[in-house]
């Protein structure tokens, strides 16, 4: 990764850990950054290591567990307050 590329994928990772309980999507991304879909999806899958939706539905999860041992929240609380309601996430079966 050049510099300019190091630095699009760290911008978005902020942006995104700053708002997880806001609907992300990548046009969001690139508006915000200014830059490419290719440029953003490359350089956050390079640094990162995975594409930036699973990103995002790592960090919900991770954001998830995290209220779920340390609150009291119902699993419902907490579905609907980390998990963005068009995100297929949580399953029951």
């Amino acid at each position: 990764l050049d510099s300019h590329q190091l630095n699009v994928a760290r911008q978005a990772n902020t942006y995104i850990l700053t708002h997880l309980d806001e609907a992300l999507t990548i046009d969001q991304l690139t508006q915000i950054l200014c830059v490419s879909s290719t440029l953003l999806k490359t350089s956050f899958r390079q640094l990162y290591g995975q594409p930036i939706r699973k990103y995002i539905q790592e960090c919900r999860m991770r954001r998830a567990a995290e209220l779920l041992s340390t609150t009291r929240q119902s699993v419902l609380d907490i579905s609907i307050s980390v998990i963005w309601q068009r995100q297929p996430v949580w399953r029951f079966v």
